[in-house]
């Protein structure tokens, strides 16, 4: 249904592209729906952010450290508006092979949740990485997906 996508974002100096940038405290906690983004040129970006990823209209990005998993922290789902904006490492950017309003309600079921939070165990800075999820299903009834 869906499958970790996004292209990555230099942060050289030499690229003076601006870019809006996504941090998980923007986005609202039980919609998901972002409500503040900064604007940085590429080498401005926050180093606190392992890697950037530029996202696109009609994915979801998934909340992947054990903090935001644990507090049932909503998916993001990109619209329009949004299309082209860059995230931080705190988001695992899916790119959907279904509808992704289907997807976003999948990701937003407690029981998903949950089984999220049993694969991110350990300290609280654990995260659930791209490499990690890349080929995991997550099973809930008929569903698979991931």
């Amino acid at each position: 249904m869906a499958e970790p996508g996004g292209i990555q974002v230099s942060k050289s100096k030499k690229n003076k592209t601006k870019y809006k940038y996504q941090e998980v405290g923007g986005c609202d906690p039980a919609t998901g729906r972002i409500q503040e983004l900064k604007e940085y040129t590429a080498h401005e970006l926050p180093s606190r952010a392992k890697w950037i990823v530029r996202v696109r209209e009609g994915m979801v990005l998934v909340p992947n450290h054990r903090n935001s998993i644990a507090s049932g922290r909503a998916p993001v789902l990109i619209t329009e508006e949004h299309d082209g904006i860059v995230i931080t490492s705190r988001f695992i950017p899916l790119f959907c092979k279904v509808p992704s309003n289907y997807v976003y309600h999948i990701l937003n079921l407690e029981i998903v949740k949950g089984k999220l939070l049993t694969t991110v165990t350990g300290s609280s800075s654990t995260e659930r990485g791209e490499a990690r999820l890349n080929g995991k299903n997550i099973k809930y009834k008929a569903f698979q997906m991931l």
